[in-house]
């Protein structure tokens, strides 16, 4: 999925996968336990990514790619920090700024 929601065997986990065909992606689930969100979007460099995590529930977050500078509701979170977040009920702002090396690769 683009957007990246995807429930698994251990819960939910936000597994975003951005492609550069798009400018950006959202998508929802509506469980009985609420609405899930998540989309991203890129950005001057940056992929932004939003999730919305329902009453009651968490989930996890596994960024794409490696070796990016995150800030998590605008708190510089290292990439480690962030894989092992666990993101309770909420709405998540995640930003992933690219590094030189990643900016050039493919171009």
């Amino acid at each position: 999925l683009a957007a990246g929601v995807a429930l698994t065997a251990v819960g939910m986990i936000f597994a975003p996968k951005s492609d550069e065909r798009l400018a950006f992606a959202e998508g929802q689930y509506d469980s009985v336990s609420g609405l899930w969100k998540a989309g991203w979007k890129r950005e001057e460099g940056k992929v932004i990514y939003t999730l919305e995590v329902p009453f009651d529930c968490s989930a996890g977050f596994e960024p794409e790619g490696s070796g990016r500078r995150f800030r998590v509701n605008g708190k510089e979170t290292s990439e480690r920090e962030v894989r092992e977040m666990v993101f309770s009920a909420g709405s998540y702002v995640i930003e992933a700024e690219e590094t030189a090396s990643e900016e050039g690769e493919g171009r």
